[in-house]
């Protein structure tokens, strides 16, 4: 049996040595900052505010959103770009669907929604943060390993995103895109997140801190989707944004901005013109302070 061991063991050394180095070379990278230039304004939600706010139109602005992104990762990301320099305006999107729990349980569900989550997730917590449970250890674990103890990346800030301008004729697609964020598949309301709530409050008490003007936005949408939101998602984000504008966070809403289509991708998605416009509304209002 001795014998048996030793072999084993010999046997696994160099994997496990390999895992090891692995392991030094991709922490260290991970922890890198993924840019080195000053970042004034930094935007970030999901892909409301990605396809929303064009970058190019100020200097030192940057647009870090992805496509459902919920804002518990918004924080998590804005705690790691904020050690790479200093933010002096922070743009969070803030939409009745970002309050919806759809996208929020995914951190907890096992599918292809959960690994795209873990995959911007996993250098932004540790190990024991992730295994509170919050998140879906079994894939947040594969997640690591592939990641961090396979072999060698540079691919470990896949949680930056940027403008994506959207250049197409408008679609109407109100019913599915309402559907999509405040429905299950069994066609029942989703019910509020708490961790949504829970991370609002986490950004706005970090930006109070370090001295950051918030401004919550809620971008232009269709009117055929603003007339098919839920009252409770409705009346929740009225409230809340009634709250936080109490407390001295900038709340900017612009869902009613522009009429007709010709500025919009979709229902919900402005497109690259009305992207222009809106950011050049925004940086004005916020100027305004």
């Amino acid at each position: 049996m001795r014998l048996f061991i030793r072999r084993t063991l010999l046997f696994c050394l160099p994997m496990l040595a390999w895992f090891a180095v692995m392991t030094m070379v991709n922490i260290s990278r991970m922890r890198a900052p993924g840019w080195s230039s000053p970042t004034q304004v930094l935007a970030t939600g999901d892909s409301h505010i990605g396809c929303g706010i064009d970058t190019s139109a100020r200097p030192g602005m940057r647009n870090v959103a992805l496509a459902a992104e919920p804002i518990l990762l918004s924080w998590l990301k804005l705690k790691r770009i904020a050690e790479w320099g200093r933010i002096d305006t922070v743009v969070l999107g803030f939409g009745p669907h970002n309050l919806s729990d759809l996208d929020h349980r995914r951190f907890k569900q096992h599918g292809w929604a959960t690994d795209r989550l873990m995959m911007r997730l996993y250098p932004l917590v540790s190990t024991k943060e992730a295994m509170g449970g919050e998140f879906h250890p079994r894939t947040y674990l594969r997640t690591v390993f592939m990641q961090v103890a396979a072999r060698p990346r540079n691919d470990h800030h896949q949680y930056i995103g940027a403008f994506s301008g959207l250049r197409r004729r408008f679609t109407a697609n109100a019913d599915s895109a309402t559907k999509r964020h405040f429905f299950d598949d069994d066609g029942k309301l989703a019910p509020a997140s708490s961790l949504a709530l829970s991370s609002l409050d986490s950004i706005i008490a970090h930006c109070a801190k370090e001295r950051i003007m918030l401004c919550l936005v809620s971008t232009p949408v269709h009117e055929s989707y603003r007339s098919r939101l839920p009252r409770e998602f409705s009346s929740l984000h009225d409230s809340l944004a009634r709250e936080f504008g109490s407390r001295g966070v900038k709340v900017l809403l612009y869902s009613d901005l522009f009429p007709g289509d010709s500025l919009f991708a979709d229902s919900d998605h402005l497109n690259a013109k009305g992207a222009r416009l809106f950011t050049q509304r925004l940086m004005e209002d916020i100027r305004k302070r």
